[in-house]
C-alpha cells in the first residue's frame, strides 16, 4: 500500500516512513496491529486500513497510521468483509516479508463474535484464511479495536478527510 498514509493528526506521511517506524519498534518488545474497516457510500466503499504500533520504544509507542481509499461498491456484505480481511492480511504479510525481522503482528477483523452480529457467519472462514497465512494472533469484536474503533472512525464519510490515492 504505497502512497500517502496519514497520522492521527491527519498529516500525510509516505509509506516508507511508516515502515521505518515499524523497523525501529521491532528492535524492542512490540506489537504491530493491522486492521481494516469499510463503509458503503453512494460513491462506493470508503476503505480504511490502520497500522498501530505498540512498543517499549517511547518514540513509537501508541502511534497509528491510516490509509483511506475509495473502492467500487461490494455486491454483498460477505464481499465487503472479505475485502477488509484480505486487505489486512495482504498488508500484514507484506510488512512481514519486507521488514524480515521478527515482527509481532496482530490482525484485527471487524467481525462479530456472537450470532447477534450480522457478520458472525463469516467469522470462522475469514479468521481461518488469516491462520492459513500463518497469522496466529487474530482478534475479532470486541477485541479488534484497530478495525472496530480506529479504522471505523476514519472510514466514515467526511469531506475533510482526504483519500490516500
Amino acid at each position: 500500500m504505497d502512497g500517502l498514509w496519514f497520522r492521527s493528526n491527519k498529516k500525510s506521511t509516505p509509506f516508507s516512513d511508516v515502515v521505518d517506524a515499524i523497523r525501529r519498534a521491532s528492535k524492542v518488545k512490540h506489537t504491530i496491529v493491522v486492521g481494516s474497516d469499510s463503509q458503503p457510500t453512494f460513491r462506493g466503499n470508503i476503505c480504511v486500513t490502520v497500522i498501530c504500533i505498540l512498543s517499549e520504544d517511547p518514540t513509537n509507542d501508541r502511534q497509528f497510521y491510516y490509509h483511506r481509499t475509495l473502492k467500487p461498491k461490494s455486491k454483498s456484505l460477505y464481499d465487503r468483509m472479505l475485502n477488509e480481511a484480505m486487505t489486512t492480511i495482504w498488508l500484514a504479510n507484506s510488512l512481514r516479508e519486507d521488514i524480515r525481522q521478527n515482527l509481532n503482528l496482530e490482525l484485527h477483523f471487524d467481525l462479530a463474535s456472537s450470532k447477534k452480529g450480522g457478520t458472525f457467519k463469516y467469522t470462522k472462514s475469514l479468521t481461518s484464511i488469516a491462520k492459513g497465512f500463518a497469522f496466529e494472533n487474530v482478534e475479532i469484536k470486541p477485541n479488534s479495536w484497530a478495525a472496530s474503533s480506529i479504522a471505523d472512525k476514519y472510514s466514515k464519510s467526511k469531506r475533510h478527510l482526504r483519500m490516500s490515492n
